[in-house]
């Protein structure tokens, strides 16, 4: 599958840093083996929405089954959560447009726009399973709703990004931990 199951210590890592609440939507950019994706759902129970996105096909029909094993062997998984939706895409060109109705529905069900580039946000949190040079931050901070947080490792260091609540568009930028981890793909015309 050609990718790498980070250790648990940096998947809680991650998780704490994100503060994910009942009800909120999730974005797992790289989501791999559907692991954290499936920690997400759980932390935003019944009312949440998570999306974990990958650029392999054969790495989201593995999450897809993770996922579905899951939901048969700990039934309180299934009962406490809904069932996370995994799409084959690269973060950089995702957009409003590039998803299922459904999930723009629970993602942005009040159909907010950002003040940062004029897109619209979509998540509440966003985590990275992929290091993202920071020239490219910009692009996954547009995917945040006011208030949003992304995590992602950024060359050696894990960073947490929030986007200011009052709308304009600035973002504190927190450093914490050292990793190490493959790089985010960046499609030509974002280069």
């Amino acid at each position: 599958y050609n990718f790498n199951v980070s250790s648990p210590d940096v998947y809680a890592t991650a998780l704490e840093a994100l503060s994910i609440q009942p009800g909120e939507s999730v974005l797992d950019i790289g989501c791999g083996c559907g692991m954290l994706t499936a920690m997400a759902a759980v932390l935003t129970g019944k009312t949440g929405r998570v999306v974990g996105i990958d650029l392999n096909k054969e790495t989201i029909n593995l999450a897809r089954v993770n996922v579905a094993r899951l939901r048969d062997v700990q039934k309180e998984f299934a009962e406490c959560t809904l069932e996370p939706e995994f799409v084959e895409k690269n973060a950089f060109n995702l957009d409003r447009l590039d998803l299922p109705a459904k999930m723009l529905h629970a993602a942005n069900g009040n159909n907010e726009t950002s003040a940062n580039g004029g897109r619209t946000a979509l998540f509440d949190k966003i985590h990275s399973g992929a290091s993202c040079a920071s020239e490219h931050l910009i692009s996954l901070v547009r995917l945040l709703r006011p208030g949003g947080v992304l995590v992602t490792p950024s060359g050696e260091r894990m960073l947490k990004l929030t986007l200011n609540k009052d709308g304009s568009g600035r973002v504190k930028r927190e450093a914490f931990g050292y990793v190490r981890y493959g790089d985010l793909i960046v499609p030509p015309a974002h280069e």
